[in-house]
């Protein structure tokens, strides 16, 4: 009897050391790495499984948080005034999982805090896990803050594949040297499991205030309206495979990381940053044109279904997979050997802008390993579904201007001589939080057998 309470105690004692909010997730259920899920086992192969097999978890995941996040309402935003010194800046992102996420890190409070977060140009509303959240990530002290004051008002974004809520508050906020005050923010207490264990604690959204959840406006369009930029736009450099030097830069286009113009096309709508766009395979137009939303925080692409299908319609042996489609998504094979290159053009420009064929393969579909999976996905999502996604921005540097009523840009990636010493150091930043994270889970779990042997 003693030695059955001794070993019950030191459980209890063991259990009371972890963390409250590391509760393991059962076995076989979804990790969500950013906002996007993947089965348990491929969580470190991400796009592709085993030996480059395709990995449909993951697509079902992001397709169920896109059905949420571009079929939600919109919210007026509030605008300040105060006007200050002009200026720009760059930050250095990580290159989560070798392309499924661009992350950075922003400052906030008084002293400031330092919080990671997924830049997306999908969204508007900037959201950190605050104190006593269940997220498992990095973690807002407000009470440390003596800039931070709330009002209460709820705060809540369902994602479909998951969603987060807290309240609606203000503090400090910086990004890359650029500081807004009273900058407002969704204060999270309350992570769903898919969201719990993200290297990226939080999101800072990049697209308009009329889609803000929260009614604040966001972050860049409050230093457009202080007149703190010198140019009231903001620019994309996304790496390949994990290599270090991909940047957000704010107020100033980055000539070290494109090659050529810019060329701009009007976004259609000043809510997502919305263009028109068209298809073409190997230089030939196929289909007509749709809308689309160019958006930073999706991984892969896709389109309106029948447009899809015109696509691959234009590849040679290319077909609909019955074993990867679903009623919410078309999921097309075809010769891994193919040559055929998938192009966009967008309204008012004649350039074809090219999807690299390491991004549009998405990885095997067959054991022979002679048939692959498309990078183009037919969805059901609305016109004005994501385009040009990462898959996509990895092969051009994107800007996104507000002026004259709102631009879209794109002119070719070009790698700089030196990558950012600062984004590696970030890089390992991130894997280190993500280690840490899952040794939490793998000790909580451990504390639950023992609780369960000596019970």
């Amino acid at each position: 009897m003693l030695y059955t309470t001794s070993l019950a105690l030191a459980a209890a004692l063991f259990c009371s050391a972890l963390p409250v909010d590391a509760a393991p997730r059962p076995a076989g259920s979804a990790v969500l790495h950013g906002r996007r899920t993947l089965g348990q086992s491929e969580a470190y192969k991400i796009l592709k499984g085993g030996r480059d097999v395709f990995n449909l978890p993951f697509l079902t995941a992001e397709l169920a948080y896109l059905d949420a996040k571009y079929n939600h309402g919109s919210a007026k935003a509030k605008k300040t005034s105060t006007l200050s010194r002009r200026s720009f800046g760059t930050e250095p992102l990580v290159d989560y999982r070798n392309d499924v996420e661009y992350y950075g890190f922003i400052s906030m409070g008084t002293p400031s805090q330092r919080m990671a977060v997924d830049f997306d140009t999908g969204s508007s509303d900037l959201w950190v896990p605050g104190t006593g959240n269940n997220c498992n990530s990095y973690t807002f002290n407000e009470t440390a803050s003596s800039t931070f004051s709330t009002a209460g008002a709820p705060f809540s974004i369902q994602y479909g594949s998951g969603d987060v809520s807290g309240k609606v508050a203000t503090d400090t906020v910086s990004v890359a040297g650029l500081t807004v005050a009273s900058q407002g923010f969704g204060d999270v207490t309350t992570c769903s499991t898919q969201f719990q264990g993200s290297a990226a604690g939080g999101i800072l959204g990049l697209a308009y205030a009329s889609i803000a959840r929260s009614g604040k406006t966001p972050f860049v369009q409050n230093l457009i309206a202080q007149g703190r930029l010198d140019s009231n736009l903001f620019g994309f450099f996304l790496s390949r495979a994990g290599a270090a030097g991909s940047t957000l830069t704010i107020g100033a286009l980055d000539s070290t990381h494109y090659s050529g113009s810019i060329q701009y096309t009007p976004v259609t709508q000043q809510t997502y940053w919305k263009v028109s766009a068209a298809s073409a395979v190997s230089g030939k137009a196929v289909g007509s044109s749709y809308n689309a939303a160019i958006d930073t925080g999706t991984t892969l692409i896709y389109l309106p279904t029948a447009v899809a299908a015109t696509v691959y319609a234009a590849i040679p042996g290319a077909a609909k997979s019955t074993a990867y489609s679903s009623s919410g998504s078309d999921v097309y094979t075809y010769p891994c050997s193919s040559s055929a290159t998938v192009q966009f053009t967008f309204g008012g420009l004649t350039t074809q802008f090219a999807v690299d064929s390491r991004d549009f393969n998405l990885g095997y579909a067959t054991s022979d390993f002679q048939t692959c999976v498309g990078g183009i996905i037919g969805s059901g999502f609305n016109d004005g579904a994501p385009l040009a996604i990462i898959e996509f921005l990895k092969s051009w540097y994107s800007v996104y201007s507000f002026a004259n009523g709102g631009s879209v840009g794109f002119a070719a990636s070009a790698v700089p001589g030196i990558f950012s010493t600062q984004g590696v150091q970030h890089q390992r930043k991130g894997e280190q939080l993500q280690r840490k994270v899952e040794q939490r889970q793998r000790e909580e779990l451990l504390c639950r057998q023992v609780v369960r042997v000596v019970r």
